[in-house]
Parts: structure tokens; sequence; C-alpha cells
């Protein structure tokens, strides 16, 4: 529900400040499980009123979670327009000039072909504003989640009750949980005293976008989601969606800047490789950092997406990012709400997500230093057989340098938590390289898509609560055994009886799923309500949880 001009707010459980996709995801996740959740949504500008566009690509993981919020088939029909199949890397000299080597179908792909099945998702290239229309509409329809338009958070305490938060327009607001999802620049992450670490302000970029169909009409090689320009006089990439064209500087000094600012057209020409006649309709800067959070978490107080982890683009994994973070907080925030889940639920937010969170951080800046003007060299642009073999050396460089960019499918579909919550047995985690991924039920993984009939696993995993997953005869023997324990400890199951075949893929008979799609736990007979109360973050039975320091932030 949207509010412009609201009366004062009644208490909520979770108020979350930022509006963006992270914000919106993780507001439609509560919302569609009933929890009263407030979004002070602070951009004056609509997404849709955006001439720079932002990120331009949702990877597989990302559309899973999109698929349990029910969004996934407003965004494929989005993303249907036949010029964003394209999902090929080309690096150039310019558009007009020498293509060098091309990464095909790249992001989050493998030199491998994906496994059958690998997923009911895939990775589609549609830009983050029209995420955020989608998101925002979907989730300003659920009963319990108000939108405050025009706003902004201002100050916080928070006290044994919960979070007192004031905003600019005035409002006194109380709530359970407070998430900052409110950018690089979050007042939630300065408020709460949570710390950045890591190298800030690294360098300074800049985005010119212009109308496309001048330089589409002079770019004479085959179609690219984006085209890395390896020239020394436009370092950086660019990019065309048929109706803008973007043209993204790297590590521009403050002369340099200045100097686009005043003329951008040598550089639109430079990186067209031809006189253009370009409309600019907009010139941006940006800072490339390598910070994460010291923790996701503070007592009352939660961080995610830029508010985070802050770093530069390249690999496309920004919003996917954040978007995993609102996967992984939004069911546990459910869960404590509603009463099932314990206090080590919300503390293993931060150890699961901030190790994945800082090593993405790490991969987008390695792959920011591998910067396309550096591939440059002597006679790359010129004729004949010397030429040739230079850019072949070239081509071969740029592959080895850049493979983990562009085929990240073990980052993307690899990560395994290790948490308080999660029942491993202290086995190592399978997944640990960024191209290659394992499909692996071990516990912390992401469950191994399977289709049971014509209807997809994923499907089938219960939003509101763990699910059990009884694979085989073996498997359905033991699931009564764990209804009753799971009975007992009062942690709510959902059963899923599996085909035998699915073993092959699983290894156990007995997996008990999260509802972010993760293995909590696998076995071959039933566990106890030791086991059922430590996946629910649930302090064993006669203890009592420890008493959270709480802290005061004005």
């Amino acid at each position: 529900m949207l509010h412009t001009a609201p009366a004062e707010p009644r208490p909520t459980d979770v108020l979350i400040a930022g509006a963006g996709p992270v914000g919106l995801a993780l507001a439609l996740d509560l919302g569609l499980r009933g929890i009263p959740t407030l979004v002070l949504d602070g951009d004056p500008i609509q997404a849709t009123e955006r001439r720079n566009r932002r990120a331009n690509a949702i990877n597989t993981r990302a559309m899973e979670y999109m698929r349990r919020l029910g969004v996934s088939p407003d965004i494929h029909r989005k993303a249907a327009l036949a010029r964003r199949a394209v999902r090929d890397v080309a690096f150039v000299t310019s558009l007009t000039g020498h293509e060098l080597t091309r990464f095909v179908d790249a992001f989050e792909s493998s030199p491998e072909p994906p496994p059958p099945g690998l997923s009911p998702e895939e990775y589609l290239r549609i830009d983050q504003d029209e995420i955020m229309a989608i998101l925002r509409q979907h989730a300003a329809a659920c009963a319990s989640v108000r939108i405050l338009e025009r706003t902004r958070l201002s100050a916080f305490r928070e006290e044994t009750d919960g979070i007192h938060a004031t905003t600019d327009t005035g409002l006194t607001l109380h709530a359970r949980w407070l998430v900052g999802a409110d950018g690089g620049a979050s007042t939630v992450r300065r408020l709460s005293g949570i710390a950045f670490s890591g190298d800030g302000g690294r360098a300074q970029n800049l985005n010119i976008t212009c109308r496309a169909a001048e330089v589409d009409a002079v770019n004479r090689h085959a179609d690219a989601a984006i085209f890395w320009l390896v020239n020394p006089r436009a370092d950086g990439f660019c990019g065309s969606d048929g109706q803008t064209f973007r043209l993204t500087l790297m590590d521009v000094t403050p002369d340099q800047e200045a100097a686009v600012r005043a003329d951008p057209q040598p550089w639109i020409e430079a990186a067209c490789g031809a006189p253009v006649s370009a409309e600019v309709l907009s010139i941006d800067g940006w800072t490339a950092h390598h910070l994460v959070a010291s923790s996701y978490r503070r007592g009352r107080v939660f961080l995610a997406g830029d508010a985070a982890h802050l770093h530069p683009p390249t690999g496309g994994l920004g919003m996917n990012t954040g978007l995993g973070d609102a996967s992984n907080l939004g069911w546990k925030l459910a869960a404590v709400a509603q009463g099932w889940g314990g206090e080590a639920l919300l503390d293993s937010y931060s150890d699961e997500r901030r190790p994945h969170g800082a090593t993405v951080v790490a991969q987008a800046n390695l792959q920011y230093d591998r910067r396309p003007a550096a591939f440059h060299k002597l006679g790359l642009e010129d004729a004949g057989p010397a030429a040739d073999a230079v850019r072949a050396a070239t081509a071969a460089e740029i592959r080895a340098a850049k493979m983990t960019e562009f085929f990240s499918r073990g980052l993307v579909l690899g990560q395994t938590y290790r948490s308080s919550v999660i029942v491993d047995a202290g086995e190592p985690v399978i997944n640990r390289d960024i191209v290659t991924y394992v499909p692996t039920a071990q516990p912390g993984a992401r469950l191994p898509h399977a289709m049971l009939g014509q209807v997809s696993v994923y499907d089938l995993l219960s939003p509101e609560r763990c699910t059990l997953l009884a694979v085989g005869d073996e498997g359905r023997r033991a699931a009564a055994a764990t209804l009753v324990a799971a009975a007992a400890a009062a942690v709510p199951l959902h059963l899923v009886e599996c085909p035998q075949d699915c073993l092959a893929g699983w290894e156990y008979p007995l997996l008990i799923l999260r509802p972010d799609g993760h293995v909590a736990w696998r076995g071959r007979t039933a566990p106890d309500g030791a086991v059922l109360r430590q996946i629910a973050g649930k302090a064993p039975a006669g203890v009592s949880p420890a008493v959270r320091q709480e802290g005061t932030v004005a």
C-alpha cells in the first residue's frame, strides 16, 4: 500500500529504510508471509524517470528468489525483448575496429554447457529500475506492507522493546527490527556504528548515456550485451539496448572528468572509431569501492545490499548479491516474528551472508583492476600478419585474465553457508571455485534442482516453514518420526515425498530445506529435537537464550 501523506503510522514488525530492489524484495518477502512491514522511500525520482540506467541483468540464483516471490513471470515478460536475449561480451578496439575475442553466453555461465535441469530459471538481461518497478507493484499490493514515499530515516534509538525512529518528515515510528537497505551512503549503517572495512574511493568513473541510433548504425560487430574497449582513448566499456547507448569510462582523473563533462564527443567517437552525432542524455559519475561492513547485524539493526557491501559493477554482482541478502534475511525475520525461530537464526544472517559479500567485493575489484586499456599493445589496430599475431596474443591474455568475470557459475550457484543453524558435521565445502559449480546437497548448499513429475521441486518448498524432503521408501519410513520430533520441538515442517531417483543428486533420503532453498540438514534416520531446534536457531531445551546488550543510537 502506497502512502504519500500518511497519518502517524502504527507500530510495525520490520522497518526498511530504502526502496531499491533489495528493500522492495525484502518487503515483498515479508508481506507475503503476513509480517507487518513499513518501507521508507526517500528517492525523489521514480525509477521509470531515470535516464541513466543502472544494473542491467539478474542472475539465475536471484531469479530463483524472484520465482519464490511470484514475480518471475513479470520479469520474463519484461525481459522478452529480442535485443536483450544477447548475452555475449566482446572485446574490441572500437565499434568499427577489430574484435579481439568474445565470451559467448557470458555472466554466470561456464566454459562447459550447463547440466540438464540446472535450474527452472535463467540469467536475464533487464534493467534494475524495471525490476524495482515490478517489485514495488507486488509489494504495494500486500496488505501488510506500506511504502512511505519521499520519506527518509533521520534518526533512531534502540531500546529493549524495539527500534524508535524518526523521519525527515517528522514522523515517529516504532518497529521490532530495522533493516538498512539504503545504499552505499547508508544512514542506518552510519547511525548504528557499524564500520566499513576495506578501500573506499578507489577511483572515479563516468557514465555517458546517449540516444542509441547513431551509435548502433556504425557498429560493425555482431551484437553483444557489452563491448569492452581495448582502446587507450576510451578506457572502459559500452553497450546499447536499442534505445540508449551507455559508455562507461573507468578511472578518470579530475581533469579528464572536467573535459568529458565539457565535451563528451571525443570519447564517444573514440569508442565508436568513427564520427557520430550522438545526443547526450546524461553524464553521471560513480566511485569504485572495496568495502564490506564489519557485521551485517547489530542488535535489532540489519544491513543489506549496498549498505553492507560496496564494489564496482564488474561481473554484474551488485544487485544480485543484495537480493541474496534479502532472500536470506526475510524468512529468518518472519520465523522469529511468528514465534518458531530463535535469536541464533538472526545472528546467522551476518555469519552466512558476510563471507559471500566479501568474496563478491574482492572478485569485482579484481576484475575492475583488469581494465581493458591495460591489454592494449602497439600494432593492435594495424593490418597484416604481424598485427594479426599481436591480436591473437592479446585475445589469449584477455581470456585468461577475464575468465572469472564472465564465467562465474560457481560463485553464483555454489554459495554454501556455514553457521550455527547449519548442521554440517564438519563437512568441507565442495563449491569453492568461481567458475565451476558442482551440484551438491551438502548442508549449507543450494539444493540441486530436480523435477518431480512436471513440477520443479523449488515450487514445492514451503515459503512459511522448513520443508522435509523424504526420498524413496527409506525417506518415507523416517519422515513420520521426523515430523513427531519437529512438533515436540515446536519447529513447523512441511513434508514433500520425492521419488527414489532424487537420491542420485541429493545422496541422502532425508533433507531439511530452509525457505531460501538451502539445505539445513541431511541424514538417513530421523533427526532428534536438538537438531531441529538448532536449525530454527533456538536454544537447547531447558536453556534460556543469552540476553543481547542493546545500544542506543541517535
